[in-house]
């Protein structure tokens, strides 16, 4: 078995993708990044990939791996994984670290030097996605926001935060759903969602505790959901995202979700 090796160590970090169950939740603290301009060399040599993927073949199912990024601090790389929370690792895979790494920038304010990584795979991940297989509901008025949500309809808060959409489409925010299953007892639901001909419609029947006539199909995109839920990082339902790939958070009220969407923009100046 791969993860017998260190296997508290490992084992912590993968605990929360490798159950693949998250929480209805409402908000959680989620900060802009900032940049800094990289200290190091920022390339990679394709000696340098094939040494780390031999190195975390120990632990971690090597194929699972889709890219590998140098970090803003010598010898740690970003290994993003498939279906799984990123990895952060050393070349010779014998250190692992979490997802808060901080580099103090020349103005003295703390980066988080990990997040800058992820978001820029987010924004491609998210990107990516047909826009037949979203559940849009645009802005009422002169588009401000577009946002990301990760959303269950099963959900107590996803049920409230879509009960508010008319507030949030009319304060100039458009929702994208992409249909995320808090627990695998759900998923059969999302699907059936996501096979209907109506999808919108569907989404809220669900939403409002009614059943819907639809089946499970094969081309619906709510396995491959799932794992684009956990390699962002969603931690609950709903969550929400920007298109480049910032978490602005879970919960929240329309006058809440405008706010952060406004000190996130506030803060790029």
């Amino acid at each position: 078995m791969k993860l017998r090796l260190n296997k508290i160590a490992v084992g912590l970090l993968f605990i929360a993708s490798l159950t693949g169950i998250t929480a209805c939740s409402k908000s959680d603290d989620n900060q802009p990044a900032a940049t800094v301009t990289p200290s190091v060399d920022l390339t990679i040599s394709a000696e340098k990939i094939n040494e780390i993927k031999k190195n975390l073949s120990i632990y971690v199912d090597v194929t699972k791996i889709s890219n590998i990024i140098p970090l803003d601090y010598p010898n740690l790389y970003f290994v993003d994984l498939k279906g799984s929370n990123p990895l952060i690792t050393t070349a010779d895979g014998k250190y692992f670290l979490g997802d808060q790494i901080f580099k103090v920038s020349d103005n003295k304010n703390a980066v988080n030097i990990v997040q800058n990584v992820q978001f820029k795979l987010n924004a491609d991940k998210l990107a990516k996605i047909s826009p037949s297989d979203i559940i849009e509901y645009p802005s009422s008025i002169k588009e401000e926001y577009v946002v990301y949500v990760f959303s269950d309809p099963t959900c107590p808060y996803c049920r409230d935060f879509h009960k508010s959409l008319p507030e949030i489409n009319n304060l100039g925010i458009t929702v994208r759903y992409i249909g995320f299953p808090r627990a695998a007892e759900f998923s059969p639901i999302l699907k059936k969602v996501w096979c209907s001909a109506d999808k919108k419609a569907a989404f809220s029947s669900i939403i409002n505790g009614q059943m819907i006539n639809s089946d499970e199909c094969q081309a619906n995109p709510i396995d491959s959901f799932t794992d684009l839920g956990h390699e962002v990082g969603v931690n609950g339902t709903p969550n929400v995202f920007l298109p480049d790939g910032r978490k602005v958070g879970g919960f929240m009220k329309p006058d809440e979700l405008y706010q952060a969407l406004l000190e996130i923009r506030n803060s790029d100046k």
